[in-house]
């Protein structure tokens, strides 16, 4: 199975996390193994608006912002990220596809979080590449 076929759904994530998907990438085994889901691993709602798309994962340890939604509302998410951490680190940002609602955040987050890896399937990570997705 390759990254990009489970990079798709907010539960597939957390499936592969947990452990359903055997055939992982190394990446996805490295991150699995960095967190410890069997103590208290909470699932925050990061959303500003309705239809808005970000979730937090954290075990107290590691972090992990789902999405970061849409360009008006990133700033918001992404207090709403740094109120939740505190002054813990965001570690990573799962992005699930290059739609609007899920990534124009990510700039946002990333100026609060600077050290926080991107992780994206490969078709998303062509996306963004793109001169016209940079100008956004």
């Amino acid at each position: 199975m390759q990254n990009s076929e489970f990079v798709g759904g907010f539960w597939s994530i957390i499936d592969l996390i947990l452990g359903k998907y055997e055939n992982a990438g190394k990446d996805w085994i490295d991150m699995r193994l960095e967190m410890d889901f069997i103590n208290n691993v909470k699932i925050i709602d990061m959303r500003v608006v309705p239809g808005d798309s970000g979730f937090l994962l954290d075990d107290g340890k590691t972090s992990i912002l789902y999405d970061t939604g849409f360009a008006f509302t990133g700033e918001a998410l992404a207090k709403n990220v740094k109120d939740y951490l505190q002054n813990r680190k965001l570690d990573y940002i799962f992005l699930t596809h290059s739609h609007y609602d899920h990534v124009l955040g990510s700039a946002y987050v990333k100026k609060l979080f600077p050290e926080a890896k991107i992780v994206a399937g490969e078709y998303a990570a062509k996306i963004f590449e793109k001169a016209s997705a940079k100008a956004v």
